[in-house]
C-alpha cells in the first residue's frame, strides 16, 4: 500500500466494567460501564466517549423471550472542527427491543424480531440523526 493512502494511525485505549445478575427466577439483567479514548493524527478526530447501558431478557409464557437493552453514549472530541469551528459534542440515546419465538424451530434456529431506536443529539448537524430500524431474523440459543 502506498504511504500516501493510508489512514493516520489511532492512539488511545478502552476500558469496560459489566455486572450479571438474576433479577427474578426467569429474568436476568446486566449493567454495562464502558470508556474508550481514540484519536487519530488529526487532533480534531481525537474523542472521549462514555456509555451506560442496561438489558433485561425474561421468558414470557407461549415460548416468547423479550429483551430490552437501553443505553447512552457521550462523546466528547477533544480539538475543533476546521468546517464547523467548534467542538463535537454528541449525546446518543439508543434502546434495541428483542422478540424471539423460541419453542419454534428451523434447523435450530428460531425466528426473532428486533427494533432498534438511536437518537445522536450532536452540536455539529451534520452529525445529528434520529434511526428506527426493524430487523427480522434468525437466532441460535447456545
Amino acid at each position: 500500500m502506498d504511504a500516501d493512502c493510508r489512514p493516520p494511525p489511532c492512539v488511545g485505549g478502552a476500558g469496560s466494567a459489566g455486572v450479571l445478575a438474576e433479577i427474578r427466577r426467569q429474568g436476568r439483567g446486566a449493567l454495562n460501564v464502558h470508556h474508550r479514548a481514540g484519536g487519530h493524527a488529526s487532533p480534531e478526530f481525537g474523542n472521549l466517549s462514555y456509555r451506560i447501558g442496561l438489558g433485561y431478557q425474561n421468558e414470557l409464557p407461549l415460548g416468547v423471550t423479550a429483551y430490552i437493552q437501553p443505553d447512552l453514549v457521550l462523546g466528547d472530541y477533544v480539538a475543533a472542527s476546521p468546517s464547523f469551528g467548534t467542538t463535537r459534542r454528541d449525546r446518543l440515546v439508543r434502546v434495541q427491543l428483542a422478540v424471539t419465538k423460541r419453542d419454534i424451530r428451523v434447523n435450530g434456529f428460531s425466528p426473532s424480531l428486533t427494533y432498534n431506536f438511536a437518537d445522536n443529539i450532536s452540536n455539529q448537524p451534520l452529525f445529528a440523526f434520529t434511526r428506527h430500524q426493524t430487523l427480522i431474523g434468525f437466532s441460535r440459543a447456545f
